[in-house]
């Protein structure tokens, strides 16, 4: 049962549909909504955090030196770069969640402490972050475990996600040369 909602889950959030919302860009208004309350977000990796906190700067048109948060957002179809204009954040509340969005996602390369390049190369597969965000609202107690597996060279490298309270429940991050996905078991 948990697979084929898994499945279900990963392929609903493959795409955003033609003028719906777009899923990055929701989960920032959602995470707002809700007093920017991570747990309930089930922020629960560097990767998302990153994407999440960097979403008021894209709406404002910064120029990001990073070319994994210029896909992104551009991948959504919302984001237009403004050279020239310097993004401030002026509203408190924004300003807040943007600073517990940071101290998440320091904590959290401490506990799964994923390569720089790893993290750039999947934030470049809009897919793959969408079906990651799907995916972590099935760990209620959030990752109780990572493990690194592969990255010898010509095997994809890949991170285990495993649930706090419950240790079948497992996805695994996976990225080769050409892309990167999210599996769930079944």
């Amino acid at each position: 049962m948990k697979s084929a909602l898994f499945l279900a889950v990963s392929l609903a959030l493959t795409a955003p549909a033609l003028g719906a919302p777009t899923p990055m860009l929701s989960d920032w208004d959602l995470l707002l909504a809700g007093g920017c309350d991570l747990d309930k977000a089930h922020v629960l990796t560097p990767i998302e955090t990153r994407a999440l906190r960097n979403v008021p700067y894209a709406q404002a048109g910064h120029v990001f030196q990073s070319e994994e948060l210029t896909a992104l957002y551009k991948a959504e179809g919302w984001y237009t770069p403004k050279p020239g204009v310097v993004a401030t954040i002026k509203d408190p509340k924004v300003g807040a969640c943007i600073k517990k969005l940071k101290a998440l996602e320091a904590k959290l390369k401490r506990q799964i402490p994923m390569k720089k390049a790893f993290i750039r190369r999947f934030m470049r597969s809009p897919e793959a972050i969408y079906s990651l965000r799907g995916l972590t609202s099935a760990f209620p107690k959030g990752i109780g475990a990572a493990r690194y597996r592969g990255g010898k060279p010509g095997e994809p490298e890949a991170w285990d996600l495993i649930g706090a309270e419950d240790k079948d429940n497992q996805i695994q991050l996976t990225c080769d040369q050409q892309t990167c996905f999210v599996n769930a078991p079944g």
